[in-house]
């Protein structure tokens, strides 16, 4: 007996169901992956712009 003729139909929509869960919950990680390296950036490039403003302002007042 092969496994698709041993699976019942309610079967088959409990693994389609469970397939669309899972290729969501990926999706959702990618997109929280993807927002976060964004925050991640964003923190990085105030930051560097906050210590290049510090560096020019001791630079002006030395």
């Amino acid at each position: 007996m092969t496994l698709a003729s041993s699976l019942q139909l309610d079967d088959v929509r409990t693994l389609g169901a469970l397939s669309l869960i899972a290729a969501s919950i990926m999706r959702l990680q990618t997109t929280a992956a993807i927002s976060n390296r964004v925050v991640w950036s964003k923190a990085l490039l105030h930051h560097i712009q906050q210590m290049t403003a510090l560096g020019v302002f001791i630079s002006v007042v030395n």
